[in-house]
């Protein structure tokens, strides 16, 4: 259940006292994480996930012939990992004005009438495409750590081997797809 649940889904009916002490809960008291090791994440019901975050490529400016040979990659990406996964695309709107004010200060500082009118220009351009809602999205890959059959527990060595060979697979297929795979610290995490 919750965010990283890849089992049943429960439906959790709280009374109005129930519902009244977990107003007072601070927002790491709702989160799911119990703490993060070597790159995977202890959730508080016990379970192990990982997230890999995806570098995208631009399909759109893919040939035909590139674009039907990167959706077949895709295809054997999905076929080949046979275990669940979430997709996760967080969307934000991106903050140009850091760069428009450094292209101020170039703007200020220059002598050349021609630059300036060049880089005025642009200023007005990338503030006008930025007020059209121009956002980045960041792409991420999460799966959990599942249990052989047979096996009754585990140790943490064999949840660390088991998310690092996921992850190789998933790096390895989507290699093929023309994407790159970056696994983040526990801190970024």
């Amino acid at each position: 259940m919750g965010f990283f649940s890849f089992g049943k889904s429960k439906v959790i009916v709280e009374n109005p006292k129930q519902k009244a002490e977990n107003e007072k809960l601070s927002a790491k008291d709702w989160l799911p994480v119990k703490g993060v090791k070597e790159g995977i994440i202890l959730l508080k019901n016990g379970e192990y996930v990982k997230i890999v975050e995806v570098i995208p490529i631009n399909f759109k400016l893919k040939s035909k012939t590139e674009k039907r040979i990167l959706i077949s990659n895709y295809r054997s990406f999905l076929k080949g990992c046979k275990f669940p996964m979430q997709i996760s695309v967080q969307c934000r709107k991106a903050n140009i004005e850091p760069h428009v004010n450094r292209m101020k200060s170039f703007y200020e500082t220059e002598k050349n009438p021609q630059v300036k009118s060049m880089i005025k220009g642009y200023i007005n351009l990338v503030s006008q495409i930025g007020t059209n809602g121009t956002i980045t999205r960041r792409y991420f890959i999460i799966f959990p750590y599942l249990l052989p059959v047979g096996i009754k527990a585990s140790n943490f060595n064999d949840v660390v081997k088991q998310m690092k060979e996921k992850s190789t697979l998933i790096k390895e297929y989507l290699h093929a797809c023309g994407n790159e795979v970056l696994e983040s610290s526990d801190n970024e995490i």
